[in-house]
């Protein structure tokens, strides 16, 4: 998968996978949000239905079994999606792939790693942030998806190299 995205000649410095994990932030924000919107349409569900006897049991086991099923998908899907990405520093500029149902390539000069901002995440792993895109959702919430090499083991080995890559980008310049 990387090679066919290498240039003839192009020789890979670095290459890397985000430090695969289960409960990260987005896994558990998206694992609470399941777990609130079944509870809440569970009991929204239950007062419009007014269900007695049998059906009742049924209907609240029927939620447990979506509680205790949907719950944990969350943070398998984050893991499965960290495991099918791969970054690769080359010589020439820092590429992302993420392999998922669709394959997301991203590839980036130096000339656009002069701004790169580093994410410490936990002590032995982090964020090394190349671009980001912010935009408000339809509660005025702004949401920032950040673009990079996430969750990376040892990140300031990583940024190092990143940025002697953009050094190339001021070399060629002068």
């Amino acid at each position: 998968m990387v090679d066919r995205q290498l240039e003839p000649d192009e020789r890979i410095e670095w290459i890397g996978q985000p430090v695969p994990r289960f409960f990260t932030h987005l896994s558990f924000c998206l694992t609470a949000f399941l777990s609130f919107a079944i509870v809440v349409l569970s009991i929204k569900a239950y007062l419009i239905i007014n269900l007695s006897g049998p059906a009742q049991i049924l209907f609240l086991g029927i939620c447990i079994l979506l509680c205790v099923i949907l719950v944990p998908i969350a943070p398998i899907l984050t893991y499965w999606r960290f495991r099918r990405t791969v970054y690769v520093l080359t010589d020439r500029r820092a590429i992302t792939i993420v392999k998922t149902c669709k394959t997301a390539i991203r590839s980036y000069t130096p000339g656009q790693l002069q701004k790169i901002r580093w994410i410490r995440r936990c002590k032995d792993w982090g964020d090394i942030v190349f671009d980001e895109e912010s935009r408000n959702d339809s509660q005025g919430v702004t949401q920032t998806k950040l673009y990079g090499f996430l969750g990376v083991s040892n990140p300031e080995k990583v940024k190092k190299l990143v940025k002697q890559l953009a050094k190339k980008a001021t070399k060629n310049k002068k």
